[in-house]
C-alpha cells in the first residue's frame, strides 16, 4: 500500500458516512464554479510531502502537511472536525504497511460566498513512515508487536 491509498483509508475510517476522496476540483466555465464532491465529503490533500534520506539511503519517512477539507452543513463541519481530530490527532496510526504520527498544526472554518454548504479547512503536520512489507513491526519500536 502507498501512502496515497493508505491516505484515503485512514479517512475513510475516520470519518464514516461522509464522501471521501483525494481531491481533484475541476472548474465548470459555463456556471464560473468548481465543481465540488457530494455533501458530506472530506477531501484531503498532500501540501508537503519531502522524503527523508540518511547518508546510508531512503528511510521510508516522510514529512508532510496533509490538508483536509470538510464540505457540508454546520453540524457535518463540526462533527467531522471532532472525529478526525479523535482518530487521527497525536496519535500513532497504522494502515497496513504505512505509520502516520501527525498533529494538527491549523483549523478554521473557510468562508465561501459563492458556496451551498459550510467549508472547514485542517491541516495536519508530522511523519508518515512507509515501509516494504505490510504489517511490518519497526522493529518493535511500536510496542505492539
Amino acid at each position: 500500500m502507498d501512502i496515497f491509498e493508505a491516505t484515503q483509508a485512514l479517512l475513510t475510517d475516520a470519518a464514516p458516512g461522509a464522501n471521501v476522496t483525494r481531491i481533484d476540483l475541476t472548474y465548470d466555465e459555463a456556471t464560473e464554479t468548481f465543481l465540488l464532491p457530494d455533501y458530506p465529503a472530506v477531501t484531503w490533500l498532500y501540501g508537503n510531502l519531502v522524503p527523508q534520506v540518511s547518508h546510508s539511503g531512503p528511510t521510508g519517512l516522510n514529512t508532510v502537511l496533509l490538508d483536509v477539507e470538510i464540505w457540508g452543513s454546520l453540524e457535518d463541519c463540526a462533527k467531522y472536525v471532532d472525529l478526525l481530530t479523535k482518530a487521527i490527532c497525536g496519535r500513532r496510526v497504522r494502515v497496513g504497511n504505512v505509520i502516520f504520527t501527525v498533529n494538527i498544526f491549523e483549523s478554521r472554518d473557510i468562508v465561501d460566498l459563492g458556496l451551498d454548504c459550510k467549508h472547514w479547512f485542517m491541516r495536519f503536520s508530522g511523519m508518515v513512515g512507509v515501509y516494504e512489507v505490510e504489517g511490518r513491526s519497526e522493529e518493535g519500536r511500536d510496542g505492539k508487536e
